[in-house]
């Protein structure tokens, strides 16, 4: 039996931005063979400091995991530690 192949980790950069700022998340390929498909796509959710999501998207991503999204960040985000 072969073992699972979970996505690979994500990044946030930068690692501090403010309300209003330009954010990244990221992934680059799993060390595995995920085969997601020509077609994949991740859900990215960016919540506040209050809890409440202030983001959802869906992004494309290639057959091995990988992935890059740029979102900017709502002016009146409550701000919080990611």
């Amino acid at each position: 039996m072969s073992q699972p192949c979970l996505p690979p980790s994500f990044s946030l950069s930068p690692a501090t931005a403010k309300s209003g700022a330009s954010i990244t998340v990221a992934a680059d390929d799993a060390s595995c063979n995920p085969r997601y498909g020509e077609n994949a796509q991740i859900q990215v959710e960016v919540y506040d400091g209050s809890g409440a999501k202030v983001l959802e998207t869906l992004a494309p991503t290639n057959d091995a995991g990988a992935f890059s999204v740029s979102l900017d960040l709502p002016t009146d985000a409550v701000p919080a530690r990611a």
